[in-house]
């Protein structure tokens, strides 16, 4: 295959890739009831600004088939066990945060309140749900048992 058809090939591929994602975005009931009770606050990041805030999260802690590595976070301190969402507004220590899924899910980018308010449909979406303060400040990870931890991110 000489090297024009290979670019081709490549560009057809992505948005092969584009249009499958956007496919299933729009066919996920949750993703779409979620997205409708934040419309007033919330706003899905752009594919460039979602790669972004994605490779900075991953960069930032080391993560297990199930999580985040509490034990071995090389960036993080003052660890928390939050038993219940109300406490959230309470020690939260940033008024906007990314809302993080999994693969696939878009990354939304919501006050606080909002996600407080709503917390019950976001992370309906998926069962691991991940809050990135926007200055990178601190991370909230929602486990699919129901536990809830807050680490502060040192730079």
């Amino acid at each position: 295959m000489n090297e024009e058809l290979k670019i081709k090939y490549e560009i057809l591929k992505n948005k092969n890739k584009e249009k499958i994602k956007k496919e299933e975005r729009e066919n996920n009931t949750l993703l779409k009831e979620c997205l409708e009770v934040l419309q007033n606050d919330g706003y899905i990041l752009d594919n460039d600004e979602e790669l972004l805030v994605y490779k900075k999260f991953k960069s930032l802690l080391i993560f297990t088939p199930w999580g985040i590595d509490w034990d071995e976070g090389k960036n993080i301190r003052n660890i928390r066990h939050i038993n219940h969402k109300c406490e959230l507004k309470n020690i939260c220590l940033n008024n906007e945060y990314y809302i993080i899924w999994g693969k696939g899910l878009p990354i939304i980018r919501c006050g606080i309140n909002s996600i407080i308010e709503y917390l019950d449909d976001i992370r309906a979406v998926d069962t691991d749900t991940w809050l990135l303060s926007t200055k990178y400040e601190e991370v909230i990870e929602f486990y699919h048992e129901g536990k809830i931890v807050m680490g502060e991110i040192v730079k």
